[in-house]
């Protein structure tokens, strides 16, 4: 994907990254093709990202939800939380995001800038999508989750 960030925008904005952390994408932001549970537990104990879930159909019109996982928010503790929102540890008032562009999850690289046209960012890649996305690896999920709040 190719750097779409406007510094100079979010230092005048940062509502995305007040708002919530960024979603990571099964499919992008791992090395392996799949999401090894090594790599998963790595980022979970960093302390800088957190499963989160999604209600509703997220697999083919079943009424289910799918854990998904995101960029902490600062006021989270834990492996895992339902958040209504708040700001992304990431997130520095000084210059947004604190990750570079490379080590920044797949949510936070699909934000597009759009200040001018529609005073806030945008983008294709909701909380729905990711949680689809993070579907086929929930059992994987429950297992790590498991394993870490014992």
């Amino acid at each position: 994907m190719q750097n779409n960030e406007n510094k100079n925008m979010c230092k005048t904005c940062m509502l995305c990254c007040k708002g919530m952390g960024c979603e990571v994408s099964p499919l992008y932001d791992f090395k392996a093709e799949v999401p090894t549970k090594e790599e998963i537990i790595s980022m979970l104990k960093s302390g800088k990202f957190i499963f989160d879930w999604w209600e509703g159909d997220v697999n083919g019109g079943d009424r289910d939800y799918s854990y998904y996982m995101r960029a902490k928010n600062k006021n989270e503790s834990g492996y895992k939380n339902g958040s209504w929102g708040g700001e992304c540890v990431n997130f520095s008032e000084v210059g947004g995001c604190s990750l570079t562009w490379k080590a920044r999850p797949f949510g936070g690289k699909s934000l597009i800038p759009k200040m001018e046209l529609t005073g806030k960012c945008v983008t294709p890649y909701s909380k729905e999508v990711c949680a689809k996305e993070w579907y086929p690896y929930n059992e994987l999920v429950r297992e790590i989750l498991d394993e870490l709040e014992d």
